[in-house]
């Protein structure tokens, strides 16, 4: 059957219309990044307690908490919402503990060596992320701020313990459980780089500072805890930290 001239040409235009959008794909709205971070925590209380209350009078030297790597296993999605801004999720998780067995001066305990562990069995939080991109996002390298704040979740103890090695067995001197729920922020500065021109995978690196911090009295036993049912529990997360991740537009 032949069209007239008129409905050919419409037929025509209707046809050529899809092309421009099927050329024009629409960027991913959605990204989402697992990442490690390094973090340089304070904890200022508790290495000064390591220090004072353990290594000056036992004669031991054990490591404070800045003396270990302190990384966090993280996941982030986000999502576009103008040319400039996302917004999403992300959430945390780590583990760790300093301590050891350690020889110790006669402390009037008698000859023996102390065992300490300070441990952290999970460290976790899920915070609501924020990320501003200045120049907007075209380009390889694409650099952002962020803000991010939320709760988080710590479980931690301590057990010191005196061995002796003239047969007077284990004693322990000092036993600390502690676990809580407090709130955390972080605010960074950090950049995508793409690694092709499909603008799909990229890796993220950022720098940031974090506030976490719990404090609250701790329930406690041993002579160290010097007849007092608690102790005052100080688990200082604030500090710098460096995150380096892997991502990809979806």
């Amino acid at each position: 059957m032949k069209l007239p001239s008129r409905s050919a040409g419409i037929l025509c235009l209707l046809l050529t219309l899809p092309l421009p959008a099927l050329a024009q794909q629409a960027d991913p709205a959605w990204s989402g990044v697992g990442y490690l971070q390094q973090g340089w925590p304070k904890n200022t209380n508790t290495n000064q307690q390591i220090r004072d209350n353990i290594n000056t009078p036992f004669g031991t030297h054990f490591e404070t908490w800045n003396d270990v790597p302190n990384v966090n296993l993280g996941l982030s999605v986000v999502r576009t919402v103008s040319p400039k801004w996302k917004v999403g999720i992300e959430a945390d998780w780590s583990s760790g503990s300093i301590g050891g067995t350690q020889q110790s001066q006669d402390f009037g305990l008698g000859p023996g060596s102390i065992y300490l562990q300070e441990k952290y069995q999970t460290y976790a939080d899920l915070q609501v992320l924020v990320q501003v991109r200045p120049w907007g996002e075209e380009g390889r390298v694409v650099p952002f701020l962020s803000a991010a704040g939320g709760l988080a979740y710590d479980n931690d103890s301590t057990t010191m313990r005196f061995i002796s090695s003239s047969g007077g067995g284990t004693t322990d001197l000092l036993r600390v459980t502690n676990h809580g729920f407090f709130p955390v922020l972080n605010v960074g500065i950090g950049m995508d780089v793409f690694l092709s021109a499909r603008r799909l995978w990229f890796v993220e690196t950022q720098l940031g500072y974090t506030w976490a911090r719990l404090t609250r009295n701790a329930p406690a036993s041993g002579p160290g805890a010097n007849g007092q049912p608690t102790v005052r529990d100080d688990t200082d997360d604030t500090g710098p930290n460096l995150l380096l991740g892997i991502g990809r537009r979806f």
